[in-house]
């Protein structure tokens, strides 16, 4: 649920979605330079008081957050999150595992879908090879938010590396970590197209590598496609994108256009082999659009899919995988 306020002179209050029966509320204040503290106190208490005994009380908060921001939106790292009222992380419980979820953390809304594309992004990073079995390999998990992809992955690997930009969130992911029993994760805090150059160098003998990407709708940056792309270890990568026909198109045809020397793209083109659409916005014609990249090129014919993931369909109600599969101009399998 979305809980909106209107403007007022003092500002404005914004708030997030809720996370199954865990509502986090999270208001956003402008206050003016001349607003006192004193002021401020107020305007907190009347939030705790209309959140638990006045009319918010219907949406039964389980965490109440006040930041103060000179901007729409700021991280917590240049205004802390002020707890107002409740417990300071929230819970949500994906596939078996269990996720601390800060207020700047991103996390998916909607619990039922996100079990279906986790699943699908697991199955496509590390293929199961029979139940109890570890496939092995390294995943390289870049824009990890919380950890899910790799945590839920982990299993199936021997290594799971994740990068992501908010430090609030990687403190989640370790913790998660920590939290399901697992071993195999490191994560590392750090803008990806800062970190990423240089963790490379790191991989360059590592074997069975396979990167996924879940950046923001504006794609990831030029320096991140240019990384993986010349990494000649990384034979699968995985996708995952909010907004596909937007900035994200670039990236797709960075990936797979020919040797580009101006644009300093010199490794091996991957190929788009499969797209799986999941509903992750009901009633929209929005969907959230998992991509598979492998490099057939040494291996000719050999893709990865699986004989089952091989049906395609001409069209969907989705626009978003038939605006891909038309953009790069390769018949590629769509599953739905």
């Amino acid at each position: 649920m979305r809980i909106n306020f209107k403007s007022s002179k003092r500002g404005k209050k914004e708030s997030c979605p809720s996370f199954v029966d865990f509502l986090l509320e999270i208001s956003n204040r402008h206050a003016l330079e001349t607003l006192s503290p004193t002021e401020l106190a107020e305007h907190k208490a009347a939030l705790v008081d209309f959140f638990t005994t006045g009319p918010g009380s219907v949406c039964q908060l389980d965490s109440l957050f006040f930041q103060e921001s000179a901007m729409t939106r700021c991280t917590h790292e240049e205004s802390p999150y002020q707890l107002l009222h409740g417990v300071p992380y929230i819970y949500e419980e994906i596939l078996g595992f269990k996720f601390r979820i800060s207020p700047d953390a991103f996390f998916q809304v909607n619990q039922a879908a996100a079990e279906v594309l986790y699943r699908t992004i697991r199955d496509l990073c590390a293929p199961s090879h029979g139940t109890g079995t570890v496939g092995g390999g390294t995943l390289l998990d870049v824009c990890c938010g919380t950890g899910a992809i790799g945590i839920i992955a982990s299993p199936r690997l021997h290594r799971v590396l994740g990068v992501e930009l908010v430090e609030q969130a990687v403190e989640d992911a370790r913790h998660n970590s920590a939290l399901n029993n697992v071993h195999n994760c490191e994560f590392r805090a750090g803008k990806a197209e800062a970190v990423l150059p240089s963790l490379m160098k790191d991989l360059d003998n590592c074997s069975g590598l396979t990167a996924v990407v879940n950046p923001a709708r504006g794609g990831l940056h030029y320096r991140v496609v240019r990384a993986l792309r010349n990494h000649s270890s990384i034979r699968r990568l995985v996708y995952v994108s909010c907004k596909p026909e937007g900035e994200a198109m670039r990236n797709f045809r960075e990936l797979c256009c020919s040797p580009d020397l101006k644009k300093r793209l010199t490794g091996e083109a991957f190929t788009p082999t499969l797209a799986v659409p999941v509903d992750m916005f009901p009633h929209t014609p929005h969907c959230e659009l998992v991509l598979l990249f492998e490099r057939l090129l040494n291996n000719p014919g050999q893709s990865l899919i699986r004989q089952e993931d091989t049906g395609t369909r001409a069209t969907s109600d989705k626009p978003a995988a038939n605006e891909i599969h038309a953009a790069l101009s390769i018949n590629f399998p769509i599953r739905f």
